[in-house]
C-alpha cells in the first residue's frame, strides 16, 4: 500500500504538470482582454437545412467546412506552447526531464488531450469493472434467496388470512431458526434457515391505511353501508390517528418517515401506485416463539381491517462470504376493490465495502486499490473541470457553449460531484448505524433501507454517466476525420431530427390516450396513459398484441393498430431515416474532398508517429530479451543496375524497339553502325544505345526544368492561399465585433 501511495503521488505530480502548470493556461487566464483568435468558435455552425448544404456553389455549409477543423484556441495554445519550448535553456533540454518534456510536447495538443482522456478513462473502467466479480455474487445471492421464500409470498397470499399463514409457516421459520451462540449476547445476530445468511436486527411490519371517507356514501345506499374506505392517493387521505386493536393488545401510533428511517416513497410496478415511507409500526421480537405468540395477538386485534391498504415487512440479511447485504421489503397491496397483490423489493449490495477501507477494518486488497482509484479520478475530475473553467474565461459564453461536448463536459463533470457527494453522504449514514451493526443486546430493527436507497441512487447516477464519459471519447477523435463522421452526421442532422422527435411525440401522446380510453380498463398495458405510449413504443419495436385488441373491440381495434402501424413504420421512421441518410451523404462527400485535397491533420500524423514509436520499443525490448536482431520494418534493398545487352533477350522498350529494327534491316547489326549483336554485350549495338539513352536524357532535362518550376508556383499560390485566409479570418472577426456593435445600437 505504501508503493501504491508513492505512485500515486507521482501520478498526481504528473497530472499537475499537465493541467495545472501550464503556462498557456495562465496566460489566457492573466490575459487581459481576450486575443483576437478566440472570437471565432471551436467548430463549425450548422447553417441552412440538408438540402441547401447538399446544394453546390457557395453554400454556407460548404463540405470544406462540415468536418472538425481547428479551433483557434488549440491554435492559440499552441503559439504559447511553443514559446514556452524556445523559452527552455540547453541544459534543461539535455537533462533526461527536459528530454521527455520536448519530446512530449513534440506532439499537438489534440494528441496529447486524447493520452491525457484515454488515462482518465483506464482509471474510470477499472472503478468501473473492478468490482465485476461481486456484480455476479448479487445478482446470484438475490437469486437464491428468491428461490426459497419469495416464489411462495407472490402466489400464495392472496387474501388477509393467506398473509398470516404465509408470515408464521413460511417467513418466521426461515428467518428466526438457529441463533449464532448465545442469544442474550448476541441477540440482533441470527442465520437464517440455510446457515450461511446472518439476520441484521429484528423484523418490521409496517401497515398504511386510509381513512374512512363515509361522508361521501350515497344517499341510497347509506343504510345498508357504515364506513367508505376509497383507494390510497398517496398521503393526501392517510390515516394517521392512533390505531387501537381490537382486542385491546396495543395501541399503534403512527410516524413520519423521517422518524422510522425511510426516506423515498415505494412504487408497484403492477399496480402503479405509490406508497409513501411512514405509517404504522411494528417491530417483531427477537426469537422465533416470541415473534409468533407477537404475530398471533396482533392477529387477534385484527391488525389488517378493511382500513388497511398496504402491509410491509422489511428485513435485512448479511453474507460474510460475500460481504453483501440483502436488503429486503415484503410489499402487500390491499386494494379498494377487494384484491391483494404482493410484489418483493430486495436490494443486494456491498454496503460495507468502502466503509471498511475508511475505517480500516480488514478490506479486501481489491477494495482498498478501488477506493483509492476513486479518489484519483475525483482528483482528475477537479483538474478537467478546472481546465474547462479556463476555456470558459477565455472564450466566453457564447462561443464556449457552441460546442455540443462543452454542454457534455459540463454534465459528466457535475455528475461526477454528485457521486462523489452520494458516497459521502453513503459513509456518513454508515457511520451513524456503525453503533446498531455491533450492538451486543439491541433487540431494535435496524433500518438499512436509507442506506441502500443512496447505494441505489450512486448506482444510478454512475451507469448514466457511464454513457457520456465513454461518448466523450468522439470529442477527442473528431481530427480523426473517419471517426468523425459518426458525430458530424449527428451534429448535421440534430436540428430537423428534434422537429421529428416532436412530431414522433405528438402521435405517441395521441394514440397513446387513445388506447388508454379504448382499452384501458381491459388490458393491462394500457391502463394508464403513460403504460400506454410505452407500450405504443414498444410496438414500434415489433413488440405488439394485437389479438388482445381483436379481442377486446374486433372493430376499434384492428383499425387503429393498423392506422398507427401505418403512421409511424411507413411515414415517420422513413422520413428520419431520410433525414440521417442525407446528412451522411453530405458529410461523406466532404470527407472525400478532404483526402483528395491531401490535408492530414496534426492528430492522424501524431497517431501514426506514436504507433511506429511504440513499434520501436517492443523491437527495442525483444531485442535485448531474447538478442534477437528484429527491424521495425522489412526494407527491400534495391535492385542492381545491368546493362540492358547483357544476353540475348530485350531488357526494357528500347532494346525491343533496337532488336524489331535490327530483324527489319535483315541482319543482326546495330543502328546505323552494322555491328553485330553478341552475347557479351560488346558491339556496336550497345555503343548505339548508350548514345540514345544520352539523348533521352537531354530531352528529359528541360521537361524536369518546367516541372520544377510548376511546383515553386504551386508552392508560392499554396503561401499565398494561406496569407489570403489569415485576411479573410481577420475580416471575419471585424465582421463580428461590428455586428455585435450594431446590435448594442
Amino acid at each position: 500500500f505504501f508503493l501504491i501511495f508513492c505512485r500515486s503521488v507521482a501520478l498526481f505530480g504528473f497530472c499537475t504538470s499537465l493541467f495545472v502548470s501550464n503556462s498557456t493556461t495562465r496566460t489566457i487566464m492573466n490575459s487581459p482582454s481576450k486575443p483576437e483568435s478566440l472570437t471565432r468558435p471551436r467548430i463549425p455552425q450548422r447553417m441552412g437545412s440538408a438540402r441547401e448544404r447538399s446544394g453546390s456553389g457557395g453554400r454556407p455549409g460548404s463540405a470544406s467546412n462540415l468536418l472538425y477543423e481547428k479551433d483557434n484556441r488549440t491554435a492559440y495554445l499552441e503559439k504559447h506552447e511553443l514559446g514556452r519550448q524556445n523559452s527552455f535553456s540547453s541544459q534543461y533540454k539535455k537533462s533526461t526531464r527536459g528530454k521527455i518534456n520536448l519530446w512530449w510536447a513534440s506532439y499537438s495538443i489534440e494528441f496529447r488531450e486524447l493520452v491525457v482522456y484515454l488515462l482518465f478513462l483506464m482509471v474510470y473502467s477499472i472503478i468501473c469493472f473492478g468490482p465485476a466479480g461481486t456484480t455476479i455474487d448479487r445478482y446470484q445471492l438475490k437469486s437464491d434467496l428468491s428461490n426459497n421464500v419469495h416464489p411462495q409470498f407472490s402466489s400464495s397470499v392472496s387474501s388477509k388470512e393467506n398473509w398470516y399463514t404465509f408470515m408464521e409457516s413460511t417467513l418466521l421459520p426461515n428467518l428466526y431458526s438457529t441463533e449464532l451462540g448465545d442469544p442474550t449476547d448476541r441477540g440482533p445476530y441470527m442465520f437464517a434457515a440455510d446457515g450461511v445468511n446472518l439476520r441484521i436486527g429484528t423484523v418490521r411490519i409496517r401497515l398504511v391505511r386510509v381513512e374512512d371517507d363515509k361522508k361521501n356514501l350515497p344517499s341510497a345506499f347509506a343504510d345498508e353501508l357504515e364506513h367508505l374506505y376509497p383507494k390510497l392517493n398517496y398521503d393526501s387521505n392517510m390515516e394517521t390517528a392512533n390505531y387501537n386493536l381490537t382486542n385491546g393488545y396495543v395501541e399503534l401510533k403512527w410516524k413520519s418517515g423521517d422518524s422510522l428511517g425511510n426516506s423515498g416513497s415505494i412504487y408497484s410496478t403492477s399496480t402503479g401506485f405509490s406508497y409513501p415511507p411512514s405509517g404504522y409500526a411494528i417491530d417483531l421480537p427477537k426469537g422465533l416463539s416470541n415473534s409468533t405468540n407477537e404475530l398471533a395477538q396482533l392477529k387477534a386485534g385484527d391488525l389488517l381491517d378493511a382500513a388497511t391498504r398496504a402491509v410491509f415487512v422489511d428485513y435485512s440479511l448479511y453474507n460474510a462470504n460475500t460481504d453483501e447485504f440483502a436488503v429486503v421489503t415484503l410489499m402487500s397491496q390491499f386494494l379498494a376493490t377487494g384484491g391483494v397483490d404482493s410484489e418483493v423489493k430486495m436490494r443486494v449490495q456491498p454496503l460495507l465495502a468502502m466503509y471498511r477501507v475508511l475505517t480500516g477494518d480488514n478490506a479486501a486488497m481489491i477494495w482498498q486499490l478501488l477506493v483509492f482509484l476513486e479518489m484519483v479520478l475525483y482528483f482528475l475530475v477537479f483538474l478537467l473541470l478546472y481546465r474547462e473553467y479556463t476555456a470558459y474565461r477565455a472564450l466566453g459564453a457564447e462561443i464556449y457553449f457552441s460546442d455540443a461536448f462543452a454542454i457534455l463536459d459540463i454534465l459528466n463533470y457535475t455528475l461526477f460531484i454528485i457521486v462523489m457527494c452520494l458516497r459521502m453522504n453513503l459513509a456518513s449514514q454508515l457511520w451513524s448505524l456503525d453503533g446498531d451493526l455491533t450492538d451486543d443486546n439491541g433487540v431494535d430493527f435496524i433500518n438499512l433501507t436509507a442506506v441502500a436507497a443512496t447505494f441505489s441512487s450512486t448506482e444510478s447516477a454512475m451507469s448514466f454517466n457511464a454513457i457520456i464519459t465513454f461518448f466523450k471519447v468522439f470529442k477527442y477523435l473528431r481530427p480523426v476525420r473517419r471517426l468523425a463522421l459518426f458525430t458530424e452526421t449527428l451534429r448535421l442532422a440534430s436540428g430537423d431530427m428534434a422537429y421529428m422527435c416532436i412530431v414522433i411525440a405528438v402521435i405517441l401522446l395521441a394514440f397513446g390516450t387513445s388506447f388508454n380510453l379504448g382499452f384501458g380498463s381491459e388490458l393491462s398495458g394500457y391502463m394508464t396513459l403513460p403504460v400506454a405510449v410505452l407500450s405504443l413504443f414498444k410496438a414500434m419495436l415489433g413488440d405488439f398484441d394485437l389479438d388482445s385488441l381483436v379481442e377486446v373491440n374486433y372493430a376499434l381495434g384492428p383499425f387503429l393498430f393498423v392506422l398507427f402501424i401505418f403512421l409511424v413504420f411507413f411515414v415517420i421512421l422513413s422520413m428520419f431515416l431520410s433525414i440521417v441518410d442525407e446528412s451522411y451523404d453530405v458529410v461523406r462527400t466532404a470527407l472525400e474532398e478532404q483526402e483528395e485535397a491531401g490535408n492530414i491533420e496534426p492528430l492522424e500524423r501524431d497517431l501514426s508517429r506514436f504507433k511506429n514509436e511504440v513499434k520501436h520499443v517492443i523491437f527495442y525490448v525483444v531485442h535485448s530479451i531474447t538478442g534477437l536482431s528484429v527491424t521495425s520494418s522489412s526494407k527491400v534493398a534495391p535492385m542492381p543496375i545491368e546493362s540492358p545487352l547483357k544476353n540475348d533477350q530485350p531488357q526494357n522498350i528500347l532494346q525491343l524497339d533496337m532488336v524489331a529494327e535490327d530483324k527489319e534491316s535483315g541482319g543482326g547489326g546495330g543502328r546505323g553502325g552494322g555491328g553485330e549483336l553478341k552475347q557479351d554485350g560488346s558491339g556496336g549495338g550497345a555503343v548505339e544505345f548508350g548514345r540514345m539513352r544520352n539523348d533521352l536524357a537531354v530531352e528529359a532535362t528541360p521537361v524536369a526544368e518546367v516541372l520544377t518550376g510548376a511546383f515553386n508556383q504551386l508552392d508560392e499560390l499554396g503561401g499565398q492561399q494561406n496569407e489570403m485566409l489569415k485576411i479573410l479570418r481577420n475580416l471575419e472577426s471585424r465582421l463580428v465585433k461590428h455586428k455585435k456593435k450594431l446590435d448594442k445600437k
